[in-house]
């Protein structure tokens, strides 16, 4: 990374800020105030002043991963948003609905808001073809509040995705990124999430 900012800056191309995902390994090269980061070890005040910023979507990835560890009842929530998609993309359900649900990956967490739109977005459908498949109507009654809890979900989810949203556009500046996050979290923090 340094020569290649060398290059650039030997082209006169200014470089302020290096974003990055918070892996280890990006976090120990281009986080400026850490000694092993190039910044640090440079004499060079072109390269020295490059600051580090860690990539908002992945500070939100993290989030959503410390979320589901410490708050039990978002975990829940989750469980239950995952076994709805389980049933949702059964064979025989799929072709009963005639429409597929987004796919659940485990490493993108925009992935939960997408399901849970979905579901909420075909509620009626989807619940009359659970109760019409007897093999479904266990998931269907398991849980009495399985529908409250994925409106739950997506309620605490909208304004993360919202924020991933604006954070991945072309438009953005860096220094929007902390107020977009303060935002978010004061808008999280109103539904007991803190």
């Amino acid at each position: 990374m340094r020569d290649l900012c060398i290059k650039l800056i030997s082209q006169n191309i200014i470089i302020c800020g290096i974003v990055s995902d918070n892996l280890p390994v990006q976090e120990k090269a281009y986080n400026h105030a850490l000694s092993s980061s190039f910044q640090f070890e440079s004499t060079d005040p072109m390269i020295s002043s490059i600051i580090w910023i860690p990539y908002g979507c992945h500070l939100l990835a993290l989030t959503i991963n410390d979320l589901e560890k410490s708050n039990l009842s978002f975990k829940h929530d989750i469980e239950i948003l995952i076994e709805h998609y389980h049933a949702l993309t059964s064979k025989k359900v799929r072709q009963l609905l005639r429409i597929n649900s987004p796919k659940l990956c485990s490493t993108r967490w925009t992935c939960y808001y997408d399901v849970s739109k979905f579901i909420i977005k075909n509620q009626i459908e989807i619940f009359e073809i659970f109760r019409s498949l007897p093999e479904s109507m266990p998931l269907f009654e398991s849980k009495t509040n399985n529908l409250e809890a994925i409106y739950e979900l997506f309620i605490l989810l909208m304004p993360l995705k919202y924020a991933s949203l604006k954070m991945e556009s072309n438009s953005i500046s860096s220094g929007y990124v902390f107020p977009i996050m303060l935002k978010t979290m004061e808008i999280v923090s109103e539904y007991g999430f803190k």
